[in-house]
């Protein structure tokens, strides 16, 4: 890993990424490749970056009706490309123009693989859609909706640990 900022990073992709920071709350709807309701959920993802020591920091909840899930993603910047790590996926997100992110990641285990779209509407709110292949064919699409900034500071630091 090497610390810092890239120094093949642009100035609007630097404040891309920045802005990406803090809690964020919205609503995912999942739908199979028929149009087809297959989950809905609500979410409170956590988002924080340390350009000193080029680390990237995910923690997402995920909430249906009583029970929570709790995944973390970790990452560092290779260039201008946000290499990502999970414990159940593995992929790599990069800024494609001022508002734009993409990111591209694959489950370990089996065939899945998904192409998000990220867009930062203004400073508090964003637009995100998934699309989803398995085994090389178009399996779901993850909408979702309403996500807007909650707090500017995330419930985590950059090392994932949560703030008091």
């Amino acid at each position: 890993m090497n610390p810092g900022i890239p120094t093949t990073m642009a100035p609007w992709e630097r404040a891309l990424w920045e802005a990406q920071i803090g809690s964020w709350r919205s609503h995912y709807i999942v739908r199979d490749a028929t149009g087809a309701l297959v989950d809905e959920h609500d979410a409170l993802n956590d988002i924080a970056l340390d350009w000193a020591t080029n680390r990237y920091v995910q923690r997402n909840i995920y909430t249906r009706g009583d029970q929570r899930e709790i995944r973390f993603y970790a990452g560092h910047f290779e260039g201008n490309r946000l290499a990502l790590e999970g414990e159940r996926l593995i992929g790599i997100a990069w800024a494609v123009e001022r508002r734009v992110i993409l990111l591209n990641f694959r489950l370990k285990e089996g065939t899945v693989e998904t192409f998000e779209l990220i867009t930062l509407i203004d400073e508090n709110h964003r637009a995100r859609v998934m699309q989803h292949l398995e085994a090389g064919r178009f399996a779901r699409l993850t909408s979702v909706f309403g996500e807007e900034r909650i707090a500017a500071v995330p419930a985590i630091d950059a090392g994932g640990t949560p703030r008091l």
